[in-house]
């Protein structure tokens, strides 16, 4: 994990600090400062995860915002502040969280736990690609994984790829994080799911899926859960 904070004022940083520090604990995290929007941009870093004061000498956080997005659309970025009345401007750089300097410690918490949701989806897995040997597939990018006769199809946003890969193994891979195996022949990727309808889910692909009956009820249960946890990411 690799995470900025960006503020002018030494006080704010030591203290965004100690909160992140605190929050993964014996994790092993990468934290940099910058005093200034330029330098944060002039390091060339992709985080993960940035912390940005709105007002600081020079260019402001919704600039530094705007043009970090531009290189690193897939990042998290945070708005630090102590004027809460400015955050209805952050909708104009789709920032992620506005964090009120004056109760960082609870706020921080909670916007890295949401954080750790979304990155997630970026995570990657290695596959036996038929034709192409092992390769580097992004969790959000697959829509479904279906069984087929001596190996396995997976649906991708990008198209198809068959993989020499059981069936079994990509559901011990995949279905401890968001992914759920709802018949013998298919695994699927909630974020995905466009509608579920009796023994049917509707995929955003365009494909319809069977549900085995016997997974139907615990199907429900984590397909409503992963959607009340984006909900809150």
């Amino acid at each position: 994990m690799k995470i900025a904070v960006v503020d002018d004022i030494q006080l704010y940083r030591d203290r965004a600090k100690k909160c992140i520090i605190k929050y993964f604990r014996n994790e092993i995290i990468n934290i940099d400062f910058y005093e200034s929007g330029e330098a944060y941009l002039e390091s060339e870093i992709e985080y993960d995860i940035s912390f940005i004061d709105i007002e600081m000498k020079g260019m402001d956080g919704f600039e530094t915002i705007k043009k970090a997005r531009s290189r690193y659309p897939e990042s998290v970025y945070m708005i630090l502040t102590t004027h809460t009345e400015m955050c209805d401007r952050g909708y104009l750089v789709n920032a992620y969280r506005y964090i009120n300097k004056e109760k960082m410690e609870e706020l921080i918490v909670e916007a890295l736990e949401s954080a750790e949701t979304l990155l997630e989806r970026n995570k990657r897995i290695k596959v036996n690609i038929v034709g192409e040997g092992i390769r580097e597939i992004t969790l959000k990018d697959i829509c479904y994984v279906e069984g087929a006769s001596h190996n396995v199809i997976v649906h991708m946003k990008q198209g198809m790829k068959r993989c020499n890969t059981s069936m079994r193994e990509f559901e011990k891979e995949l279905c401890d994080k968001w992914f759920f195996r709802c018949h013998k022949s298919f695994i699927v990727n909630l974020d995905e799911i466009e509608r579920l309808e009796n023994l049917i889910v509707y995929m955003k692909d365009g494909s319809d899926l069977d549900i085995a009956q016997r997974k139907l009820w615990e199907f429900k249960r984590v397909y409503l859960k992963r959607i009340y946890d984006c909900g809150n990411a």
